[in-house]
C-alpha cells in the first residue's frame, strides 16, 4: 500500500540541515550547468517522437494566464468535468491541484507548470482509494517547499511520456506503480523527512523506464529511483547521488538492461565487518534469490565511473545480481562481489562477455562523459555516445537479454544489429550522432550542442570540486 503522503509539515530549518551541504561554487555550477542541460533538451525535444496516445485534447485545453489562481481554478474545472486537461503556455499555479478521479493531462510545445508557494502540483486524493495520473509532453519544475513538503506528482498509478521533471524537491513523482518513457529528470532531490528516498522517483510497486534520462538527482537512498522492483531498459544516469545507499537506483529486485550509468556515486563503504557495500550506481536489498523469485538481472549495461569503490551494492549477506552479459564495468572484477553468474541458461559464455577495468577515457573518449556530445535525436531524450574502439562496442549478444523482449532500437531511436553495443547507445562508426526522424532546424541543433556543453562541463566541474571536498 502507498504510504500516505503529507501535505504540511513545517520545519525548523536550523535544526535540520540538508543531508547535502554543498559550497556555494558548487551549487552555481550546478545551476549553470542544469541551466544549459535545460535549454539543449527544450530545443532537443520540440518535435516529440513518441505519438501521445489516446488523450483527447478537443474542448479540454486551458491556456496560460498571468494569474496563479485562475490557471488553479481553468485546470480543475477540466479535470472535473472530463479528467482530462490540455496545457498551453507556461503555467504558474496558486498551490496543489487536488485529484479524486483517474486523470489525464497533456502539454503542448514548450508547455510547463510549476507551483507558486505549495510543495505539490497534482496529488492524488483517497477518497477511498488514490487515484491514476497519466502525464504526455509537459515540463514540471520546481514543486516542493520547506514549509508544505511534497512531491511534483502524487498517485497510485504514475504513467510519464515525453515530459521533463527539473528542480522538483522531496521527489519528482511518489507512486504506487511508475511508468516512464521518452523522459527526463534533472536536479531534483528528496531530502525532507517521510521524503528522503528516490530524488527523481519513489514507488511503493514497481518503475519501468525506458528511454529515459536522469541527470544530477540526489537522495539518501537511491539518488535518482527508490522501487520495489524496477525494470530499465535503454536509459542514461548521470551524476547521480546518494548519501547513504544507491547512487542511481535502490531496489530490491528487477532487471536492468542496456543502459549507461556514468559517475553516479553513493557513500564510500564502511571498513566495519559485515557492513553493506552502498553501491555507485544501484544497490540492492534483499536475499540472493534467482530471477523467478525476486532476483536481479542485469545485461548489456555500462557501469562507470571515477570512483574505485563497487557500482552493484548490497546489504551485509551478499545478494546476488545475476550477470546476463555484455556489462562493461570500469571497476575491476575483484571489485564486483555480488555479481553472480546466470544459473540457467549458457553461463559460461555469458559471464565471459562481461568487462572489468574500463576507464572512463577508453568507453567515452574522455574523463568527463556528459551528454552534449550527442545531438537532437527522435526518442527526445539524451544519452550519452561511445568512444570509436570502445570495449563496449559488440559486446551484448541476443541471449544476454532473453528473458525480455530485445529493444530493436537504442535510446536514440537508431537500430540495434546483435552482437550489440553496452549501454544506451547503439553504434559508433556506422550510425550518426543526429538521428533521423526530428524536424529540428540547424539552428537550433547547434544552439542545442553549445547549451548542451556549458551545461555538462558546469555539472561535470561542480561534482569534480564536490569529490575533492568529500
Amino acid at each position: 500500500m502507498i504510504k500516505a503522503i503529507k501535505t504540511s509539515n513545517a520545519r525548523n530549518s536550523a535544526n535540520e540541515p540538508s543531508a547535502f551541504i554543498r559550497p556555494s561554487l558548487t551549487r552555481g555550477l550546478a545551476i549553470l550547468g542544469t541551466s544549459g542541460l535545460v535549454i539543449g533538451l527544450g530545443i532537443a525535444t520540440n518535435t516529440p517522437a513518441v505519438a501521445n496516445g489516446a488523450i483527447d485534447c478537443t474542448g479540454n485545453t486551458v491556456t496560460a494566464v498571468a494569474d496563479p489562481a485562475t490557471n488553479k481554478a481553468a485546470i480543475v474545472s477540466k479535470l472535473s468535468a472530463t479528467g482530462t486537461v490540455c496545457l498551453s503556455g507556461i503555467f504558474v499555479i496558486s498551490d496543489a491541484i487536488i485529484f479524486d478521479r483517474d486523470i489525464q493531462v497533456k502539454g503542448g510545445w514548450n508547455s510547463s507548470i510549476e507551483p507558486l508557494d505549495s510543495g505539490g502540483v497534482f496529488l492524488s486524493e483517497e477518497d477511498p482509494d488514490y487515484h491514476n495520473i497519466t502525464i504526455e509532453t509537459l515540463s514540471i519544475r520546481n514543486a516542493g517547499s520547506t514549509s508544505n513538503p511534497a512531491p511534483a506528482v502524487f498517485g497510485l498509478e504514475v504513467i510519464v511520456k515525453d515530459s521533463t521533471f527539473q528542480g522538483n524537491s522531496y521527489g519528482a513523482i511518489y507512486g504506487g506503480d511508475v511508468e516512464v518513457l521518452n523522459s527526463t529528470f534533472i536536479n531534483n532531490s528528496a531530502d525532507e523527512d517521510g521524503f528522503r528516498d528516490g530524488g527523481a522517483i519513489w514507488a511503493d510497486g514497481s518503475v519501468s523506464a525506458t528511454n529515459s534520462t536522469f541527470v544530477n538527482n540526489d537522495a539518501l537512498n537511491g539518488g535518482a529511483i527508490y522501487s520495489d522492483t524496477v525494470n530499465i531498459v535503454n536509459s542514461t544516469f548521470l551524476d547521480n547521488e546518494a548519501s547513504n545507499e544507491g547512487g542511481a537506483i535502490y531496489s530490491f529486485a528487477g532487471t536492468v538492461y542496456l543502459s549507461t550509468f556514468v559517475n553516479n556515486l553513493a557513500t564510500p563503504p564502511s571498513d566495519s565487518p559485515g557492513a553493506d557495500t552502498p553501491g555507485n550506481a544501484i544497490y540492492k536489498e534483499g536475499t540472493g534469490d534467482p530471477p523467478s523469485y525476486g532476483g536481479f538481472q542485469v545485461g548489456g549495461n555500462i557501469f562507470a565511473g571515477e570512483s574505485e569503490y563497487p557500482q552493484l551494492g548490497y546489504g551485509s549477506v551478499p545478494s546476488q545480481f545475476i550477470d546476463m552479459g555484455g556489462n562493461v564495468f570500469s571497476t575491476p572484477v575483484g571489485v564486483e562481489t555480488d555479481l553472480a553468474e546466470d544459473p540457467f541458461t549458457d553461463p559460461i559464455a555469458k559471464h565471459e562477455s562481461t568487462f572489468f577495468g574500463a576507464d572512463l577515457i577508453e568507453l567515452f573518449g574522455t574523463l568527463s562523459p556528459s551528454l552534449e556530445t550527442h545531438q537532437p535525436n527522435s526518442s527526445g531524450t539524451q544519452t550519452i555516445a561511445l568512444a570509436s574502439g570502445s570495449p563496449a562496442l559488440n559486446r551484448v549478444l541476443e541471449t544476454s537479454i532473453n528473458l525480455r523482449a530485445v529493444p530493436t532500437l537504442d535510446q536514440r531511436g537508431a537500430a540495434r544489429s546483435y552482437p550489440a553495443d553496452s549501454g544506451a547507445f547503439e553504434g559508433f562508426v556506422s550510425r550518426s550522432l543526429a538521428t533521423t526522424g526530428t524536424t529540428t532546424p540547424w539552428w537550433a541543433a547547434w544552439y542545442s550542442l553549445a547549451s548542451l556543453a556549458i551545461g555538462g562541463i558546469a555539472i561535470a566541474y561542480a561534482k569534480r570540486t564536490r569529490r575533492r571536498n568529500r
